[in-house]
């Protein structure tokens, strides 16, 4: 039944069944045995309303937060974050709506979501950016991307972020690479270009390995393997740095069936730490993305009305396990 229906039944005019159900009575001097006759019958009817087209005729009254959760390589880290944020959001009493996208639909999605009059939007997956220029003209919109990626050239004022949370990528591996050489777990190879690396001589560009991504991220380890066995055998590579632990374990399975030790020959790092690493047949060694302490951060802000800065910066941290080792085993706490 939807509100037309209703007014029809009660013999009123939908107007003043919108305003019985949505607005304010009061203002328009409905009496209250009209506001509960209406109330009243729309509950024993079950009516549920279009909670879009409230929110573009009532949108004052409107709480709604917007939530963008795009598919990345990053998705079994996020796909835990999203049902915290959804937890959380439903405690609250706060109503929200969900979209997907891949990185080409980023911008698309976002307007999407603003063309409901939702204009708090939570992003969730990783973003540059410049994967957000075209919308500088949504000076009325909140953004909050929980996984920026820093230290990337100079910041776009004209966006409207509300807050930059993130951590600087390119910073934690040029550490991560020097504890590897000091460890003595170099030369690096690696599956993503960051150039600090090469200028640094961390690695080298022919240790960039490719890989197709024509199957799942499993297969495209297992790939891969082929190149790693390869540098291994001319000493150009010790230790594998890769942008995903799906990669990571496929790496890890492929080197052990062709009878390379891990980490005794060649150490493996993944990134996200996802649940399935400890449980790799290595146990995997992986970068850790508080994203969860961002997504916090927001909420409190979004619900509770918590301070929140102009940039919220957080610190990848690496998760030793068993399959690249850098700290020795009696100095582990």
């Amino acid at each position: 039944m939807n509100l037309r229906e209703i007014a029809k039944a009660l013999g009123l005019s939908p107007a003043t069944v919108s305003v019985c159900l949505f607005g304010d009575p009061k203002k328009v001097k409905l009496s209250p045995r009209t506001v509960e006759r209406v109330r009243k019958f729309a509950d024993e009817a079950g009516y549920v309303p279009n909670r879009y087209a409230r929110k573009i005729f009532y949108p004052e009254k409107d709480r709604t937060i917007g939530i963008v959760f795009k598919f990345d390589s990053a998705i079994a880290r996020n796909t835990p974050v999203l049902l915290n944020a959804m937890r959380r959001l439903d405690k609250a009493g706060i109503e929200y709506v969900i979209q997907s996208c891949d990185q080409k639909n980023i911008v698309p999605t976002i307007r999407q979501v603003l063309g409901m009059n939702i204009r708090r939007i939570l992003i969730i997956g990783f973003l540059r950016e410049k994967d957000l220029e075209g919308l500088e003209k949504y000076q009325q919109a909140e953004l909050y991307p929980l996984d920026l990626v820093f230290g990337e050239g100079p910041e776009n004022a004209a966006l409207p972020i509300r807050c930059r949370m993130g951590a600087n990528h390119d910073e934690f591996f040029i550490g991560l690479g020097r504890r590897l050489l000091d460890a003595g777990l170099g030369p690096l190879a690696v599956d993503f270009n960051i150039p600090i690396l090469f200028s640094e001589h961390l690695a080298s560009e022919k240790n960039v390995l490719q890989h197709s991504m024509k199957g799942d991220y499993f297969e495209s380890g297992c790939e891969i393997a082929d190149q790693v066995v390869r540098l291994h055998r001319r000493k150009q590579c010790r230790t594998v740095l890769l942008r995903n632990d799906n990669l990571a374990v496929g790496l890890i399975d492929a080197l052990l069936k062709r009878g390379i030790r891990v980490p005794d020959d060649i150490g493996v790092i993944g990134f996200n730490d996802s649940a399935f690493s400890p449980f790799a047949a290595v146990p995997l060694t992986t970068v850790q993305v508080p994203i969860q302490d961002n997504l916090d951060a927001a909420l409190d802000h979004l619900i509770d009305g918590r301070p929140l800065p102009d940039h919220f910066q957080t610190c990848l941290r690496l998760i030793e396990r068993q399959s690249c080792v850098l700290t020795p085993r009696s100095a582990r706490g």
